[in-house]
């Protein structure tokens, strides 16, 4: 794999860096991979201008090119700048917005259009309302040649039509954008073999234990009867996918490449016989232990001009496997510009507050009262609310208690989506994605690599011949997340309670004064009062013990204590902090 950067420095070399030398050397990187049709994928961190370049570039250089992105926002962004450029463009329609018997789904289209019939299919094997006269299936048959930008999400590139002497930029990384899952394929399987009378086995168990024997005498019907996707039995009531003849050929000749974990290796497009529909890239892996199959079905961006990938934290490894292509790997900053354009540029400030991973996805792992007492520690010592980046299931966790000192707050999984905080200049980031051990073994298994797992203290794991601790994925998305605050320019600071962080991004160890549920409580209470209490009022309201609220009124410095005039009348307190 190769690494270039686009500038050569020595360590003694680091000269200053700006902005818009910054651009300048991603629009040059741009222009000359359009120029030479290459495959390449360029790291690039926030505000360098991707999208800016890439069609500003493709005006310059006369490139026709395919935007690929699932994220509405880019879409819309891709539109105003080819009105900028001067560059005629067409967004590829979805039949989910375009089709009035989709809009309608009186027919159950959407799921049958989930199980893998395609909308054209759907409008030639059914009596449709919108037959004859559908804007979603004129619009394919529109002449696209002269267009300059073809806008779509990413699965349009398995139209051949809409990659021919194009080059196709994609946007960002999302693995499942090339990926099907199927939870229940005993079931699927099994609907398959009873739909047909010749298969030589009689169910998924069957499959499961043939014989070598039986096994090529399976193998050689799929290549007599040349079965490979079933439409007809999709069209059922019943659950069902159109590839459960390729989920049960996949079984037969899957090899295990890691305990539990087979995949089928045979490139599909060679099976003689057999129109396969699937690409010479494509693989399915089979998780025994959960009874899970993955599907992962590159395009054929070998049949493009060219392909760009843009991303700010990519895993080059797993761009290759979901492109299906080898991708020149090019870094616009070095290392150390890296460090520097967080700091200087960027105006970032980060601040972690945290030496553990706190793998967020799992409930058991969320600590609310300390993500509650950090967020209150932050709002007092930087003087206002931080938006607050974490999983769902957190969320979901908090109480009231944490909103009092917060400013709205994001989920994981709505991160690339979302510019909800881009003019926010403080945030708060705690916790950490892990998809748990079957997506390792999964990816393991998609790169052809061993995985072992170490569960002394926090778990570990063996990848191949690199040990990590942590998937490099997880690691670039809680980057991710960091950079979704400040996106203006203006002095950011963003405190992270997780130590999941690439180890090159410069941060600032920080200690924030963990409050217990009881402090807090105390504090809510004087805070929200102007008067002075009695320790029995606050005992009262805060429902603690008088022995935990006489700890708490000595251990804090923003409470005046005002000393009873006699045996009679007790001692006061009042809140005296921000």
């Amino acid at each position: 794999m190769v690494i270039s950067y686009m500038t050569k420095l020595h360590p003694q070399e680091f000269k200053p860096i700006d902005l818009p030398r910054i651009r300048e050397r991603l629009a040059s990187q741009i222009a000359e991979s359009y120029r030479n049709k290459n495959n390449v994928l360029i790291e690039s961190l926030p505000i360098t201008g991707k999208s800016h370049s890439t069609f500003k570039q493709a005006q310059e250089t006369d490139t026709q090119i395919l935007y690929l992105t699932s994220l509405n926002r880019l879409k819309e962004d891709s539109i105003k700048k080819c009105n900028e450029f001067g560059l005629s463009y067409h967004k590829i329609p979805v039949p989910h917005d375009e089709c009035p018997s989709f809009q309608n789904d009186k027919h159950g289209l959407r799921e049958l259009y989930r199980r893998g019939i395609s909308a054209k299919e759907l409008h030639e094997r059914l009596e449709l309302p919108c037959n004859g006269s559908c804007p979603y299936i004129e619009s394919l048959n529109r002449d696209l040649s002269d267009i300059d930008v073809l806008i779509g999400n990413p699965k349009h590139a398995y139209n051949p039509n809409y990659l021919t002497n194009r080059v196709a930029v994609k946007d960002e990384f999302s693995e499942n954008e090339y990926e099907l899952v199927y939870h229940k394929p005993r079931e699927l399987i099994n609907r398959f073999i009873h739909s047909v009378n010749s298969f030589p086995l009689n169910s998924f168990t069957e499959i499961r234990e043939a014989s070598q024997e039986e096994t090529a005498k399976v193998v050689n019907w799929f290549q007599e009867f040349d079965v490979y996707r079933d439409t007809e039995t999709a069209l059922d009531p019943e659950e069902y996918h159109v590839h459960a003849p390729l989920l049960a050929y996949a079984l037969l000749v899957g090899i295990e490449v890691n305990p539990g974990w087979e995949k089928t290796h045979t490139q599909f497009s060679e099976i003689d016989g057999i129109d396969t529909h699937i690409g010479d890239n494509a693989q399915v892996v089979f998780d025994e232990k959960r009874e899970s199959m993955y599907l992962l079905n590159p395009p054929d961006f070998e049949s493009a001009d060219g392909f760009i990938g843009l991303d700010g934290t990519p895993i080059p490894e797993m761009w290759d496997c979901a492109t299906g292509l080898n991708l020149e790997h090019i870094q616009v900053l070095s290392e150390e510009e890296k460090k520097r354009y967080i700091t200087d540029i960027l105006n970032l400030e980060i601040k972690q507050v945290s030496e553990h991973k706190r793998y967020y996805q799992n409930s058991n792992n969320i600590a609310v009262n300390q993500d509650t007492s950090l967020a209150y520690s932050i709002q007092q010592k930087e003087g206002e609310k931080p938006g607050v980046i974490t999983s769902k299931k957190a969320i979901q966790k908090y109480d009231d208690e944490i909103e009092e000192y917060t400013d709205n707050s994001l989920n994981f999984a709505r991160i690339l989506s979302s510019n909800k905080f881009q003019d926010k200049q403080l945030g708060f980031v705690t916790g950490m994605r892990n998809y748990g051990d079957e997506y390792v073994f999964k990816w393991g298994s998609y790169l052809g690599k061993s995985v072992q797992v170490d569960r002394e203290g926090e778990t570990e794991y063996q990848f191949g011949n690199e040990t990590f601790n942590i998937f490099p994925l997880y690691r670039n998305l809680t980057l991710q997340d960091v950079f979704r605050f400040g996106r203006s320019k203006e002095p950011t600071t963003v405190y992270v309670n997780t130590s999941g962080l690439p180890n090159w991004v410069p941060v600032q160890k920080e200690e924030l004064q963990s409050h217990s549920p009881s402090k807090l409580a105390v504090i809510r209470y004087l805070r929200e009062s102007d008067e002075q209490h009695s320790q029995k009022e606050i005992e009262k309201a805060t429902g603690y013990s008088q022995k935990q609220i006489s700890r708490v009124l000595n251990q804090l410095e923003s409470i005046k204590k005002y000393n009873s005039s006699g045996a009679f009348f007790p001692d006061k307190y009042e809140w005296c902090g921000n």
